[in-house]
């Protein structure tokens, strides 16, 4: 069992960190919250520390508990996953092609997964950058733009089914708050005229 003032000091440090880099945290051990984005799971007996994005959806990284080593990976990983490059019009288009062109196979609602991977595809072949379900999933959260010709993008909350296994969902946040949705499907519909 680990001493107490061990598990304290390790607390008073990482929350300082990880405030001088934009982010906060709250919660208990072994599950912190640390906003907007993620949780940090602490094993003091094992001495394991494991960065998880969503409320442990998709690891991020797991090491030895050493606040400084915490707190450097945070902020590589948030600003990996939050300043790439993004064009909402590209993006949106993007997806808009995939599904239409996918929608023979599975309906009008395509699977996330399926989508996510097609479009990590392409920007690997064109960009020869790493993409993954994580940015994908960012990327949703931060698409400003909603529609493409006379079509609404909308993504579909997993049923209990579609949550069995992690291949058939992901995470999207809807706020700064670790906020979020297990999305299973993409799917869109055509906007309707209020004339």
């Amino acid at each position: 069992m680990v001493d107490s003032s061990i598990r304290r000091k390790f607390g008073i440090e990482i929350e300082k960190g990880l405030r001088d880099i934009g982010l906060s945290i709250s919660g208990t051990y072994p599950l912190l919250k640390v906003y907007p984005f993620y949780t940090l799971e602490i094993d003091f007996d094992n001495n394991i520390a494991t960065i998880w994005y969503g409320y442990q959806h998709e690891m991020l990284w797991t090491g030895e508990i050493y606040a400084n080593e915490v707190i450097r990976m945070f902020k590589y990983l948030h600003n990996k996953i939050t300043n790439r490059p993004f064009d909402d019009e590209d993006f949106l288009e993007s997806i808009y092609s995939i599904w239409k062109s996918s929608i023979t196979e599975f309906g009008d609602k395509v699977p996330i997964r399926y989508i996510a991977d097609k479009y990590a595809n392409t920007v690997t072949e064109y960009n020869y950058r790493e993409y993954t379900y994580v940015f994908f999933s960012y990327d949703l959260y931060r698409l400003k733009i909603r529609r493409i010709d006379d079509m609404e993008i909308n993504l579909v909350v997993a049923t209990r089914a579609y949550t069995r296994r992690i291949q058939d969902f992901l995470w999207v946040p809807y706020n700064k708050r670790l906020g979020g949705s297990y999305i299973s499907h993409i799917k869109f519909r055509k906007i309707k005229s209020h004339l």
